[in-house]
């Protein structure tokens, strides 16, 4: 049950509670702040620091960005710029902003249009969103261009882009599988084979066979 003094009125205190109840207030809110400019100076000094993941150290030096400068900060600036490059536009808008676009408005980056109708455009739509963006995605492996079509089709039930066609949760999701499927053996990770030496192999095949035909001989 709540304290029945809490239910009182502040204009029906009296001045010295009033008083107290202001002060409270003030110190719970230098508080607050004091807490949001901790937050803040711990998120400059993470993003201050250097870039520990090998595969995106490896991607900001493949864009001849400086090795000096390959910190926490410019990969978040990558990703958002990747994403943006893949058609996210809410990735586009806030890397706008970034740069001192200010008056940026979302629907600046979308394709004038009705949304998809029927499941066939639904599909047509969804495939090319997600084949634009494995295409671009760096060391692409299955774990990741699956978590990417799940991401990209979540984007788009979310902004509504599927509400007027039939497809149904179930067939989504059958998308997504068969979209992962075509799309892993598409663009999966290379292997590295090791590098061989022709002549040297010509050479040493070229030596056995002489080989076999000597002991063949009576």
């Amino acid at each position: 049950m709540a304290n029945e003094e809490n239910l009182i009125p502040f204009n029906e205190r009296t001045e010295s509670e009033q008083r107290q109840i202001a002060q409270k207030g003030g110190i719970a809110s230098g508080a607050a702040r004091r807490r949001k400019r901790s937050m803040k100076e711990a998120a400059d000094y993470y993003l201050s620091l250097p870039e520990t993941d090998r595969r995106r150290v490896n991607a900001l030096l493949r864009d001849e960005v400086d090795n000096e400068d390959i910190d926490n900060q410019m990969s978040v600036v990558m990703g958002i710029t990747e994403a943006a490059k893949r058609g996210d536009a809410r990735a586009a808008g806030v890397l706008l902003k970034m740069l001192g676009e200010e008056n940026v408005d979302i629907r600046d980056f979308r394709y004038d249009g009705p949304k998809p109708q029927t499941a066939e455009a639904a599909i047509l739509m969804l495939s090319d969103t997600v084949e634009a963006a494995v295409r671009a995605l760096p060391d692409p492996t299955q774990e990741k261009i699956s978590a990417l079509i799940r991401k990209l089709v979540r984007g788009k039930m979310e902004d509504g882009q599927l509400d007027e066609c039939t497809l149904t949760f179930r067939d989504i999701g059958k998308i997504c599988s068969a979209f992962e499927t075509v799309l892993q053996g598409v663009f999966h990770e290379r292997i590295e084979y090791p590098s061989v030496d022709l002549s040297r192999a010509q050479h040493h095949s070229e030596q056995k066979q002489a080989e076999q035909k000597t002991e063949a001989k009576p």
